[in-house]
Order: C-alpha cells, then structure tokens, then sequence
C-alpha cells in the first residue's frame, strides 16, 4: 500500500491488523467491514479504495501520470473524467479498452456507489 497518498506506516499496521496487508487487498475490501472495523472516516477509507483501484486497473505509471497531468487520483474520478469527456481517452494512448474495465469493474461501480453515500453519511 505504499503507493496510496495519505496512508503512513500508523495506517498501514492498523490496516494489516484488519487483515489489509496488500494494494490489492485493500483495493478489494469492503468499504463497510473497514469503516465499521476501524476509526477512519469514511471518505479517507473511499479514497484510498479509490488509489489502490486506479493503481490496479491502470499501473503505477499511468497512475502517477494522471495524478500529474490531470489531477485523477482514483479509478471512480477516471471514469467520471472520461464519461463525462473532460479526459479523452486518446490523450492516454488508450483505445477504448481502459474505459470499457472501467464500466465493467464491479469494485469501480461499487466504490463509485460508496462514494455517492457521502452527503448520508456526514449527516449521520
């Protein structure tokens, strides 16, 4: 998980201690058993999701491009950016096939789902 902005080594051990010991791992946890299980808020446990699941789909290195050159730092934000086309997909060297894991990612369509229950969960 070193890869992911805003965890530090504190994180990382809780994270491990909850049985999140991997990028991928924690890419694919469920956003409910880590909030309820931890003291992390909610938002920060959607964008580390987020991080760990762009890194997955794309690779380190288009990750850190998109972070750089557009501002994206997470899968659902890809997708909003290119479903939107404020982000052509030319632009990434892509022919379609990035857009297509996308929309086709359970854990994208989830997450992106989690992350559409923040305004629920801050009035709580």
């Amino acid at each position: 998980c070193t890869e992911v902005d805003g965890l530090d080594d504190v994180d990382r051990q809780r994270l491990q201690e909850l049985g999140i010991d991997s990028l991928h791992s924690l890419a694919y946890s469920s956003v409910a058993l880590l909030y309820l299980g931890s003291r992390y808020t909610y938002e920060r446990i959607c964008d580390w999701k987020d991080q760990a699941l762009l890194e997955i789909l794309v690779g380190k290195q288009l990750k850190r491009r998109l972070a750089d050159q557009y501002g994206v730092r997470g899968a659902v934000s890809l997708l909003d950016a290119l479903n939107s086309k404020a982000l052509d997909p030319s632009a990434l060297g892509d022919d379609g096939r990035l857009i297509q894991v996308l929309r086709s990612d359970r854990s994208v369509a989830l997450l992106r789902a989690w992350k559409a229950c923040y305004p629920c969960v801050r009035s709580t």
